[in-house]
């Protein structure tokens, strides 16, 4: 479960599926937890019945499929999505209620509020079990969590950052989490982070406006990834005082001299590229650029991540620290694509204490 929840958390997700997406927006959460729980136990025991809702002590209630859904929830469906920051609701025995305390799903005595919910969801589920074949229930399943990874997407988490922070933990538990390759998307949700912590703290901005990841300059009119702004009352106007272009890779003279006719072109007096480093090939070239664009009225920086928040956490303070690791899990929640990353950093925070 463990493994498919990831797989389906990193799948592309842009990609609705109604049939599905139509359970987990229910208002109702003995729905949204039903789907998960019969396709689940199907799975996990080919002879079960998909729409069965009560074993019963009868004799022979095994051969006919029966068998215990509530205790299965309980037990394996309520601690994942606890684990899961609650996507599918916080109750801690969803089969509880009337809905799910008849015999089966298609058993329709019961008066139930949304009816016509109902009845979708066992359309889902009389089709797996007609056809009752373990790569038919396999392939449901999937659908049903990259469902849920939609609406765990669009889900704000609560991430557990702790009450102090020293400076190594706060490059150590950064590092860690832009270990693996996401596309530019970790670097760009730390780089952030850190300008509006920086800003704030020793009052350099006023705003700081970060892109989506795949959104194009052109398309938002901005400067670059992360536009730092301040508020020129005298004048009523928001100047661009700083442009932050991030990369994970290194820096090719193409991508500077692009950089360069976006920041003269809104005469943004700063640009700050966060990169791991130069291309040795372009590198004398680069460094030329910058010193002619100075003379010009540009100033141009290169750092590394690691580096500018070592020197800003230094004169920035405990305070600072924790407030960075909160901004962290604030841009994951607006604007990542990436689901997953949610797991990934509530579990680095949760690890804090063995970070040396």
């Amino acid at each position: 479960m463990k493994d498919a929840w990831q797989e389906a958390l990193s799948s592309d997700l842009t990609q609705e599926d109604p049939d599905y997406d139509i359970v987990h927006r229910s208002g109702l959460v003995s729905i949204r937890y039903a789907l998960i729980t019969q396709l689940l136990g199907k799975f996990a025991d080919p002879s079960r019945d998909a729409l069965c809702l009560q074993r019963g002590k009868i004799q022979g209630a095994k051969e006919d499929g029966r068998w215990d859904p509530r205790s299965f929830c309980s037990s394996v469906i309520v601690p994942w999505v606890q684990a899961a920051d609650g996507v599918l609701g916080t109750s801690s025995d969803p089969y509880v209620g009337k809905p799910l305390r008849r015999t089966r799903l298609d058993d329709w005595n019961t008066p139930l509020r949304q009816k016509s919910e109902w009845e979708h969801l066992v359309g889902l589920l009389t089709s797996v079990q007609s056809a009752n074949q373990p790569l038919t229930t396999e392939a449901a399943l999937r659908r049903c969590l990259r469902s849920i990874a939609r609406s765990y997407r669009e889900l704000q988490v609560s991430f557990p950052v702790p009450q102090r922070v020293s400076l190594e933990q706060t490059i150590e538990i950064t590092e860690r989490f832009l270990s693996e390759r996401s596309g530019g998307e970790r670097p760009l949700i730390v780089a952030d982070a850190l300008m509006r912590t920086v800003g704030r703290v020793f009052g350099l901005f006023d705003e700081v406006f970060r892109q989506g990841i795949n959104e194009a300059d052109s398309a938002s009119k901005a400067a670059g990834d992360i536009m730092c702004l301040h508020n020129n009352e005298e004048f009523s106007f928001e100047q661009q005082v700083m442009v932050v272009e991030v990369k994970d890779r290194k820096l090719t003279l193409i991508e500077v001299n692009a950089s360069i006719e976006k920041v003269r072109e809104r005469r943004v007096p700063a640009l700050l590229f966060v990169v791991p480093g130069l291309d040795p090939l372009d590198e004398q070239a680069i460094r030329q650029r910058a010193k002619e664009e100075w003379a010009l009225g540009t100033n141009i920086y290169f750092s590394q991540l690691h580096e500018l928040m070592r020197v800003a956490f230094v004169f920035a303070g405990e305070r600072a620290r924790t407030q960075f690791l909160q901004e962290v899990g604030a841009g994951i929640n607006k604007l990542t694509v990436q689901p997953t990353l949610r797991v990934v950093w509530s579990n680095l925070l949760s690890q804090m204490g063995t970070v040396e």
